[in-house]
């Protein structure tokens, strides 16, 4: 029982921490994707409505943001479950929110096919499905470690 309830702590420590660094890299490559994608043109030139850019970017980063400190939250919750301290199961529902959320982002992804490169697909969808793993991982072993305290 012991040697059991060590090691959902270890599973539930590992996946916070990646949760935590997939948030941070998914504000990165937002970010630089918004970037890139904002002034990519068909032609020579490129004309940007100023007006329209600035509140894309905002809401962009906003959305960014938001991730970035659920993901947080929820990465730290499980790491300090990992170590032994109680936390609630708030943590285990935004989880399982952002899991649903990165769900979306992968279907979203291959929707997208015609339009993105054929490696710019494979590396999100394989980051993408990392990120769901970790957040999966989190919910399932938070889950087991709660019942395990009892």
């Amino acid at each position: 029982m012991e040697q059991k309830r060590r090691k959902y702590q270890n599973i539930l420590g590992i996946s916070g921490l990646a949760t935590i660094v997939f948030g941070i890299w998914n504000i990165v490559k937002s970010i630089l994707l918004t970037a890139l994608n904002s002034f990519q043109g068909s032609g020579d030139t490129v004309e940007i409505d100023k007006s329209v850019l600035l509140p894309f970017f905002g809401i962009v980063l906003l959305y960014v943001l938001i991730d970035l400190l659920l993901r947080f939250y929820v990465g730290v919750s499980a790491r300090k479950e990992s170590k032994g301290k109680k936390k609630s199961i708030l943590y285990l529902i935004i989880a399982g929110i952002l899991g649903i959320i990165t769900f979306a982002n992968i279907i979203y992804t291959f929707l997208q096919i015609s339009s993105l490169e054929a490696v710019d697909i494979f590396v999100s969808v394989i980051i993408e499905m990392i990120s769901l793993f970790a957040l999966v991982e989190t919910i399932i072993y938070g889950i087991r470690l709660k019942l395990l305290k009892g």
